[in-house]
Order: C-alpha cells, then sequence, then structure tokens
C-alpha cells in the first residue's frame, strides 16, 4: 500500500525472480510452446450446451424441490435455457435460505440433462434473538429482556413466523405470520 515505494518494491521483486531463476527454468516455455498448450486447453473446453431432456434438483428437502418444480420446465427446450436457470437458481439463492445454488450437465439412463444442486445454511433453522433493551428516565435507566423468534417455512414453503416478546416498561407479545 506504500505508492512512492512501488519502484523499488518492484526491482526487489524482480530481483528475487532472478535469484530463483535456476529453480524457475525448467518450467518456462517459449511462445510457440505456449501457444500450443493455449490452443489445447481451448479446444477442450465445451462450448455446446446440450438440450436438457431432464433437470434434478439435489441437496435440499423434497418441499423446496417441489416448489422450485418451475427448474423442470426448463428440460426440452432450447439450448439457451441455461441463462434462464442461472437466473433461478440466483432467485432461489437470494432468498436467504441456500448458501449456494449451482448446476451440471449429468447423464442419467443414456439422457443428458442438469442436475442442480443447493446447499442450505447452517443457521437457517429457527432463530431465537434475546437482547437488553435500555431505558433511560430522569431519575433511573434500567436494562430490560426482550426477544424475537423467527421460524420458517412451518405453514408453507417461504413462510416466515415472527413473534416479539417484551418485558419491563412496555410489555407486549406481537406474532406475525407471513405466507407467500
Amino acid at each position: 500500500m506504500d505508492y512512492p515505494k512501488a519502484e523499488t518494491i518492484i526491482n526487489k521483486g524482480a530481483a528475487a525472480a532472478q535469484a530463483k531463476q535456476q529453480i524457475l527454468g525448467p518450467y518456462s516455455m517459449n511462445d510457440a510452446a505456449w501457444s500450443e498448450y493455449l490452443q489445447a486447453r481451448t479446444a477442450r473446453k465445451q462450448t455446446d450446451v446440450p438440450v436438457p431432456q431432464f433437470v434434478k434438483v439435489e441437496g435440499t428437502d423434497p418441499s423446496t424441490a417441489k416448489q422450485h418444480g418451475r427448474i423442470s420446465c426448463l428440460a426440452g427446450g432450447q439450448a439457451d435455457r441455461h441463462a434462464k436457470l442461472d437466473k433461478l437458481l440466483t432467485r432461489l439463492t437470494g432468498l436467504g435460505k441456500f448458501d449456494w445454488a449451482g448446476y451440471q450437465i449429468a447423464s442419467r439412463d443414456g439422457r443428458t440433462g442438469w442436475s442442480s444442486r443447493c446447499t442450505r445454511k447452517i443457521m437457517r433453522r429457527p432463530i431465537c434473538n434475546l437482547d437488553l433493551r435500555w431505558t433511560v428516565r430522569r431519575v433511573a435507566t434500567s436494562a430490560l429482556p426482550s426477544g424475537a423468534a423467527d421460524v420458517q417455512d412451518k405453514a408453507g414453503y417461504r413462510s416466515e413466523w415472527r413473534t416479539d416478546l417484551l418485558f419491563g416498561n412496555t410489555y407486549g407479545i406481537a406474532s406475525e405470520l407471513y405466507r407467500h
């Protein structure tokens, strides 16, 4: 991060590389060999995406997989449907229930398709937060307990049930259920 000393630092790096030249020498390539390597690497890349004959969702519970049945509608269509699948998987991770969602080309019973895999968030289960709420008055200051519980998917897929409890100067309980 010391930009004024950049030239000095670059020179030290170049000198260190020169000192290791004998060790690094066997790994060097001339321009023709490097070009040949790049062509071979490019030739191995799979550029055509096969039309999926099936789409399988893995790594999640059956109810969530069933709700994402719209992914299955991508089977049997044009090969450019991978962009739609990318968008659906991005939206799936945006729900906050999964750390990662992706897919790969798979074969099953002589058919080619997509295998979609989701990785659930570890901390997704019911969440309970306890905290202290500070009340400041002219006479005294007090810290009173309060809490919140958040449970997901109990009333159906993408549902959320949140309950808040308050104690002390303000007593209360509030509960709400959200269903998509």
